[in-house]
C-alpha cells in the first residue's frame, strides 16, 4: 500500500544502477501533496494511442471481411481475447472427440469469455486467429479503439470485393446485399 503523496510506477524516473524499479516520491514531505504527485502520471496514462490509418485496417481486417455479420462480429470480439484465444486452441485439440451438444457443454465450463466460448464452434477460425496472434492481437487492439473504423474497412474490402465480381452468389454461398441507413 502507498503512502500519501506516492505513485508507483511512474514512466520515467532518473535510473540509478542500485534500482530496478521506478517509484517517485518515496519519501514524502510535509510540503509534498498526493494531488500534484498523481497529476503527472495520470496526465501520462490517458493519452491516447495514435489511430491506425485506413489502409493499414483494410489490411487487418481483409482476412475476414467477407464472413457473415454474425460470424464477424463474434471474431472481432474474440479477437480482443488473444490469450484465451490460444488457450481454446489448445484445449480444442485436447478434446477433439466432442462433438455438438457435448462440446458446448464442456467448452461452457470454462472460465473465457463467452465470446470465447462460442469460437468453439468454429475450430478452422480459431485455428486461423491462434496461428497468427500478432495479427489478431492487432486486430483486437483496432476494434478496441477503432470500432467504428474498423466496421468502415469491412464496408470497403466488401465494396471492393463486389467491384471486382469476387462477391457473387453461387451453389456454395449467398450473397445478400442490405443498405443499413443510419438513426
Amino acid at each position: 500500500m502507498l503512502a500519501p503523496g506516492q505513485t508507483c510506477c511512474a514512466k520515467s524516473a532518473p535510473s540509478t544502477a542500485n534500482s530496478n524499479v521506478s517509484t517517485t516520491n518515496s519519501s514524502p514531505s510535509a510540503s509534498d501533496s498526493a494531488p500534484s504527485a498523481a497529476v503527472p502520471v495520470a496526465q501520462e496514462t490517458t493519452q491516447e494511442a495514435p489511430k491506425v490509418p485506413p489502409e493499414q485496417l483494410d489490411s487487418l481486417v481483409a482476412p475476414i471481411a467477407l464472413y457473415p455479420d454474425p460470424m464477424l462480429s463474434q471474431v472481432l470480439v474474440a479477437s480482443t481475447y488473444p490469450l484465451e484465444l490460444i488457450q481454446l486452441q489448445q484445449w480444442l485439440e485436447r478434446n477433439k472427440g466432442l462433438k455438438d451438444k457435448a462440446l458446448v457443454d464442456a467448452v461452457s465450463k470454462q472460465s473465457w469469455d463467452p465470446s470465447i466460448q462460442a469460437m468453439a464452434a468454429l475450430p478452422d477460425v480459431v485455428k486461423r486467429l491462434a496461428d497468427d496472434i500478432q495479427w489478431t492481437t492487432d486486430l483486437g487492439n483496432a476494434f478496441l479503439a477503432q470500432q467504428t473504423d474498423v466496421m468502415d474497412a469491412v464496408q470497403r474490402m466488401r465494396q471492393k470485393a463486389q467491384g471486382t465480381g469476387a462477391l457473387q452468389s453461387n451453389e456454395q454461398q449467398r450473397v445478400e446485399t442490405r443498405v443499413v441507413e443510419e438513426k
